[in-house]
């Protein structure tokens, strides 16, 4: 019997724009990328920049269930981040709604819940 890797998917969640022909890495890139494009554009409409030199990085953490519903289960960022924008972990839990709808990920098959992290780079405006 084959074993299985339970920490592995078959299939990236895929937004709609996504090839689910694709390989496994190109799924991945359309995934994180479309996933980053569309967090941005989200920071922007809240307000979530930066003035001067100087950016940071938001890493966040969170799932996407067996429905394809994503949601916010961590952040990480600096004290200067948390102290610039006090409710921006509340931000982006809300911005996780606002994103285009999204197939699970598939494990032989069967829609799984999967637990991603990604970092979105906050860039200063000069």
């Amino acid at each position: 019997m084959k074993q299985i890797d339970f920490n592995q998917l078959d299939q990236f969640p895929l937004f709609e724009i996504c090839d689910e022909t694709a390989s496994k890495f190109r799924q991945q890139d359309c995934f994180e990328s479309t996933m980053l494009m569309n967090l941005s554009l989200i920071m922007e409409e809240n307000g979530v920049t930066f003035q001067g030199p100087a950016g940071d990085t938001l890493w966040l953490d969170f799932t996407v269930d067996q429905q394809g519903v994503v949601t916010l289960d961590s952040t990480a960022f600096t004290n200067a981040t948390a102290n610039k924008y006090p409710g921006i972990y509340e931000t982006m839990s809300r911005s996780m709604s606002d994103l285009p709808p999204l197939e699970p990920a598939l494990k032989r098959g069967v829609p799984v819940a999967a637990e991603f992290r990604i970092p979105l780079v906050l860039k200063a405006k000069e």
